[in-house]
């Protein structure tokens, strides 16, 4: 599957408890096919819950959410198939997702049985290539996630999500928790897979050095609002909001 255009117009979501102020506020985004966009902003303004939208778990109040051609929340058990082939989350704790009681070769393979890709020892034989294909040694093919090294598990998790060649990937500081060599050897992995099969990426992310690494294009959330938005060299290296001037002038703090 090919990278998907990603439109969301007018979001609002709600936090749940009535009263209480909306945790996005009247957002506006759109990602072309097979974009790497990046999401960025300070802790609590809104950046993991608007992936939580797109994946069609926030309570949203009112606006328009389209992948592709499908709309948010799906409208039927067909759209919603679709969806959950289209869309691939990869969490803050990939490794953490993993089951602990299936091993990196049963956890590729269950999720081509589950999308109807393969099944038996065909998804079993790809799972293994697949592990094989980013680095893992064939002898932690059959380890649970307890018998892997950090890394190891994040390069499963990874794997996992996209074996079923998604057209977007939504990335929430999924390497975080590693030390900056294993995290640039996995993202330079995750955007060479997705550049493989077009995908389209939105990334939340913290450094703004992995922003200008990785990334085309960045959006700033500010107070569960977008504040900018533009290409990565506009943004970061002209920025026109306060939200996005404070974050650069942190990130050159030594």
């Amino acid at each position: 599957m090919s990278g998907v255009p990603v439109d969301i117009r007018g979001l609002t979501v709600l936090r749940g408890a009535p009263g209480e102020p909306p945790i996005l506020r009247d957002v506006s985004i759109s990602l072309q096919a097979g974009s790497r966009h990046a999401l960025i902003g300070a802790s609590g303004s809104g950046k993991s819950t608007l992936l939580r939208a797109l994946l069609g778990l926030a309570p949203v109040g009112s606006g328009v959410i389209r992948i592709g051609d499908v709309g948010v929340p799906a409208p039927d058990r067909a759209s919603r198939r679709l969806l959950a082939r289209t869309v691939a989350w990869i969490p803050q704790d990939a490794a953490g997702s993993l089951d602990p009681c299936m091993t990196a070769r049963e956890a590729v393979a269950e999720a081509l049985r589950l999308h109807g890709i393969a099944a038996g020892r065909d998804a079993s034989r790809r799972a293994a290539d697949s592990l094989a294909r980013v680095g893992i040694p064939a002898d932690a093919f059959d380890r649970r996630p307890g018998g892997l090294s950090g890394g190891q598990a994040q390069r499963v998790a990874i794997v996992r999500a996209l074996a079923t060649g998604p057209g977007l990937v939504l990335g929430d500081e999924p390497t975080s928790a590693l030390d900056p060599l294993v995290q640039a050897r996995l993202l330079h992995l995750l955007f060479d897979q997705c550049a493989a099969s077009g995908a389209t990426v939105l990334l939340v992310a913290h450094s703004l050095g992995i922003v200008r690494r990785f990334c085309d294009a960045v959006s700033v959330l500010h107070d569960g609002r977008i504040v900018e938005t533009g290409p990565v060299a506009d943004v970061l290296d002209r920025p026109a909001h306060e939200a996005t001037r404070a974050l650069v002038a942190a990130e050159l703090q030594p």
